[in-house]
Formats: C-alpha cells, structure tokens, sequence
C-alpha cells in the first residue's frame, strides 16, 4: 500500500494505476480495470454480497445474508443466498422424494394459529418444480385445516400457513423434491428448517417453536 494524496511521484493517482489508495476509495488494485480478476473495474474486492454479480456468482442482493439468518424478515424476502449461488441439476432424469416437514412447541405452548417456517433444501442436489407461489402441486398431506401460502426462492421454501381453529399433531406438510439425476437419497442432514414466526389465536408470538425434516 502506498499512501496517495492524488498525485504521487508527479503522477495522478487513479484505479487501475497498480498502487492502492485508501484515501481515493479503493480496496485494491491490480494495475488493470477488468472485472472478473478478484479486483474489479472499480478497485473493490469482488466477493459475495458487493451488489454486482461476479463470475461464478448466479445472484447478488448486496448481502450476505438469507432467509435460514433468524434476523431476516419475511418480506420483503431475501432471493439470494449468502452464497450467492443457486444450484440446479444437470442433464438426466430427476427422481422423486417426499420430505416430511414437522414443527414441534415447547411444553405449555399455546395452540399455534399460524406459523411461518424457512426449508432450506440442498438445491444442488434436488429442485422443486416451479418457482415462487407455483409449487403448490409439490405440497402435500398439509396439516388438516389450515391454509398456506408458499415461496419458493429456488434455494428454499419459505411457508406460511395460517389455521382458523389451530393446527394439530405435528405435521406441517409433505413436500416432493425431485432429486438430481444420479445422486443417492436426500438425508435430514441435507436440510434446515427454520421457524420465522409462529403465533396463538389471538396473534401474539409463540416462542421455542422449531421445526424439521423427519427423513429417517
């Protein structure tokens, strides 16, 4: 690093020149201004959450976070990976899996009336068919009564589900991933599930909920 005053050695200091500014913004510099080389066109580091989409990037929301951080809210939802990478499957024939979804309330907990839960699946493994609201075909066995409304993200599922008289036992939903071709069988290690709000009757949080994937 060399410390620059915009004129250094009688020559104008600019990105690209090889020499790192502090002082003029940059965080690196490579002597060249091409993006695609770790230092981009604009001397900034290219790394996942800058905002732009770098090679071997599929998306890039300007963060590095997702709907699996509990601190992300519902909406607006989060459509990037902290990775930046969303996986989808090859060539070939997929295969059809059921993956129980379960939520489980601490001792005590009041009825749960509503419950909005994150799946994050291993999409480079498996693909859900469709994207956003148009997955419904691949929900099943819902829990009795209840209405839900679900987002695919394309790395995730993201579900609301809201029952009038209250959810019973401990099933949420069956959902049928189509694992990519050639691969062994999902396992619950591939998944998290995580509960992003869960309410009683009246509204009110219900805290300690969790949910999971019951593949044996």
């Amino acid at each position: 690093m060399t410390p620059c005053d915009g004129c250094t050695g009688c020559r104008v200091d600019f990105c690209g020149d090889g020499r790192r500014c502090l002082i003029e913004g940059e965080q690196c510099d490579d002597a060249n201004n091409v993006n695609g080389d770790g230092c981009d066109a604009n001397c900034q580091f290219e790394q996942c959450g800058n905002g732009s989409l770098d090679p071997g990037e599929t998306c890039d929301d300007g963060n590095a976070v997702d709907e699996s951080d509990p601190q992300v809210p519902i909406s607006p939802t989060d459509n990037c990976p902290k990775i930046c990478v969303i996986g989808t499957c090859g060539a070939g024939s997929t295969t059809a899996q059921v993956v129980p979804v379960d939520f489980t309330a601490p001792p005590g907990a009041p009825a749960l009336f509503g419950i909005t839960v994150f799946l994050d699946y291993p999409d480079g493994k498996a693909d859900l068919v469709g994207s956003g609201a148009g997955i419904t075909a691949s929900l099943s066995n819902v829990n009795p009564g209840a209405l839900n409304s679900p987002n695919d993200l394309d790395y995730g599922l993201l579900d609301g589900m809201v029952s009038f008289t209250g959810l019973s036992g401990n099933k949420l939903f069956d959902v049928t991933l189509q694992r990519c071709p050639g691969l062994p069988p999902l396992a619950a290690a591939d998944f998290t599930c995580l509960v992003k709000d869960a309410s009683d009757q009246f509204g009110n949080a219900v805290a300690g909920v969790t949910c999971s994937v019951g593949i044996p």
